[in-house]
């Protein structure tokens, strides 16, 4: 499954079905057609069962998916690999909301006589072609599969929606009961349901919401490892940045964009945001992705000649740039000096030229040398990073998770 995609799709057919049969275009046009809705899809299109060895890789593909579609015709009905398919889908464990959608391809549901279809026709749903048409089923699909909050998630974050998820209770009435406190659609989405919580948490922010939402799960969590608890939090503490604000963090391609600066806002002139502000904006920025990503908070810049102590911080950590793997990014806290701010920044690329520096500094000067090509500014409220704090310091509290000690 492709971090991008919202769902996976398990579609069982009879292959004894020819090219031109009405199952098989069905095939055609679902495998064209929901990628283009960021639904992933699996079907076997080759009749490649040849042994027993086959069986856990369909009960793999099964247990990945969150809809199983069985195309049911005649051929289907005497298939004993769609009827295991269909076995396997029934046999999904029930705090998953599996769901099945059976489509009738001429048959009615009477024709269906031999389980486990006889049991899906009747407690699960069921397109009937000749009453929907062939291009009602893809919209019937969809319809269960919609969830327009999750749709509309920019690329790489439903990847971050997912490991908040992971934290949260599986079992549905739980989770259900955790969403209210939030202003929720009237009808929630039938599937992935800790997952819209997760989306409901980040884009609440660390705010009342969230606060009540822990204060209402707290029995929940309780029960949870601290170390989960604290995962938990470092996901969800820079949440409070808006993401069109930390956007130009992430580089392109080239590496000429190297530079991320990230300011106050005007007025608060003299203050600075704290160099783990700058951390949370490029947490945030990359989706907390730590397999493609790695922030080196690097404390504020040194002043004068003690920028040569800059030169040995950096040798210290040479195993840390030269690992090939994550974006690297340095936050540096600014020094008192524009001088400083430059050439602490020079000192970083000359040793580490793809590494893209965030530096934390306070309201710039309209003449700051820094406005270049490859400089971006994310301006962020000193006022709002200390309610953020508190916020998050008081759902610590109420969780029992103790919190390190904040750079200044």
């Amino acid at each position: 499954m492709n971090d991008d995609d919202l769902w996976r799709v398990f579609i069982s057919h009879s292959t004894a079905d020819n090219r031109e049969g009405v199952a098989s275009q069905l095939v055609d046009v679902l495998m064209e057609e929901l990628p283009k809705h960021r639904i992933g899809r699996w079907v076997d299109r080759d009749g490649l069962f040849v042994g027993d060895e086959w069986r856990p890789k369909i009960a793999e593909e099964i247990h990945g998916s969150h809809v199983g579609i069985v195309l049911l015709d005649d051929k289907a009905l005497e298939s004993q690999w769609v009827r295991d398919e269909a076995f396997l889908m029934q046999n999904e464990p029930v705090d998953r909301n599996y769901q099945v959608i059976i489509v009738l391809i001429g048959l009615s549901r009477d024709d269906v006589k031999a389980r486990p279809f006889t049991d899906l026709v009747t407690n699960k749903h069921y397109v009937a072609l000749d009453k929907v048409g062939f291009d009602g089923v893809l919209p019937e699909v969809l319809r269960t599969l919609y969830c327009p909050e999750l749709g509309l998630l920019q690329a790489g974050e439903m990847s971050l929606v997912r490991k908040v998820a992971e934290l949260l209770p599986t079992d549905p009435d739980t989770v259900r009961a955790l969403t209210e406190p939030f202003r929720r659609p009237q009808d929630s989405p039938p599937l992935l349901a800790r997952e819209f919580l997760a989306y409901l948490m980040l884009k609440a922010r660390c705010d009342l919401l969230v606060h009540k939402m822990f204060h209402k799960g707290r029995r929940f969590f309780a029960r949870q490892h601290r170390s989960d608890l604290e995962f938990l939090l470092s996901l969800l503490e820079p949440s409070w940045i808006p993401l069109d604000l930390v956007a130009s963090m992430v580089p392109p391609d080239g590496k000429e964009d190297r530079l991320g600066v990230v300011g106050t806002l005007p007025g608060t002139a003299g203050r600075s945001i704290s160099l783990d502000t700058g951390e949370a904006v490029v947490r945030r920025a990359t989706h907390w992705d730590e397999d493609t990503c790695a922030v080196l908070p690097f404390g504020r810049v040194p002043e004068g000649t003690e920028l040569d102590g800059l030169e040995v911080q950096l040798e210290d950590v040479d195993y840390w740039a030269t690992n090939p793997d994550p974006t690297k990014y340095v936050v540096l806290q600014a020094g008192t000096s524009r001088t400083n701010r430059l050439e602490g920044v020079r000192r970083v690329h000359e040793r580490w030229p793809d590494v893209v520096v965030v530096l934390v500094i306070g309201e710039p000067d309209p003449q700051d040398d820094l406005a270049t090509s490859c400089y971006h500014r994310t301006a962020l409220s000193c006022d709002r990073e200390a309610e953020a704090r508190k916020e998050i310091d008081k759902i610590s509290g109420l969780l029992e998770v103790e919190r390190k000690p904040r750079a200044s």
